[in-house]
């Protein structure tokens, strides 16, 4: 069996719109900080690479990518985080499991020895519960605002997985978001929506946690299954500005070298 990590890269500081341009640059910084991590190495990831200047950047730095598109972002009005839906597919043929990360998702410790064997626990598709302050599922009667955060996304025998995924991809409003098109994916493929209780039991991964993550109140407290001796990759919400690095540098000690 084959496993792996994968991460993606898309778009470009000058193609695309003005939202489009910020999350590249974003995303651009966080690969610089991520590249500080002394626990980075353990996950030899895999970028998936949108462009040639893109595939060509990474390359430099020295990370091991694959350009799967020549153009760096959709030309067609898609909403540019549905480029994560194509990542997933086209990981689907490299892997036979494997856990998709936003660069911004760290290993924060390292990995455990039984990493993949207690994802079997749970259902083939794991990816972490969210919620918003807007409706992101109308399809719903209830629970509206709760899709899965799509910056941890496991999935084993993913091939059956990505072929659904890909016709709700290809049916699915073109502004819809890559998290609106998984939640409806995950309530197509299990038969419907049936509860945030639930969905932990069979859905939230194990070992991650959103570090600035609040769950609406009626959501409270955390799932038991997110205890912290387990968990050891966080969406760490990297500072974008250099005043930022002071109060982030006390949780990531390896963030102080670049102040």
């Amino acid at each position: 069996m084959k496993r792996g990590f994968v991460r993606s890269l898309w778009g470009s500081l000058t193609v695309g719109n003005r939202a489009e341009r910020r999350e590249h640059r974003s995303v651009t910084w966080d690969i610089k900080l991520s590249l500080k991590n002394k626990y980075e190495d353990m996950i030899n990831a895999v970028t998936l690479v949108f462009g040639k200047d893109n595939y060509e950047s990474l390359k430099n730095l020295g990370l091991n990518c694959v350009l799967i598109d020549d153009n760096p972002c959709f030309e067609d009005g898609q909403h540019q985080l549905r480029h994560k839906i194509m990542v997933l597919n086209y990981a689907s043929h490299m892997f036979d499991e494997f856990v998709f990360l936003d660069f911004d998702t760290m290993l924060v410790k390292p990995l455990p020895d039984n990493f993949w064997e207690e994802h079997y626990k749970k259902e083939d598709i794991q990816i972490p519960l969210m919620s918003y302050e807007c409706v992101c599922a109308p399809w719903r009667s209830y629970d509206q605002y709760y899709v899965p955060c799509a910056c941890y996304i496991y999935m084993r025998n993913p091939r059956p997985i990505c072929d659904h995924l890909m016709r709700v991809f290809r049916a699915s409003d073109p502004l819809y978001t890559d998290e609106q098109v998984l939640a409806y994916y995950m309530d197509d493929a299990y038969n419907g929506w049936h509860g945030v209780n639930d969905y932990w039991d069979k859905h939230e991964p194990e070992f991650y946690v959103y570090s600035t993550y609040r769950f609406r109140k009626e959501c409270v407290p955390f799932p038991d299954p997110l205890c912290k001796d387990k968990i050891c990759f966080e969406h760490c919400q990297f500072p974008k500005t250099r005043l930022d690095f002071i109060d982030c540098g006390r949780k990531y000690p390896w963030l102080r070298e670049l102040l």
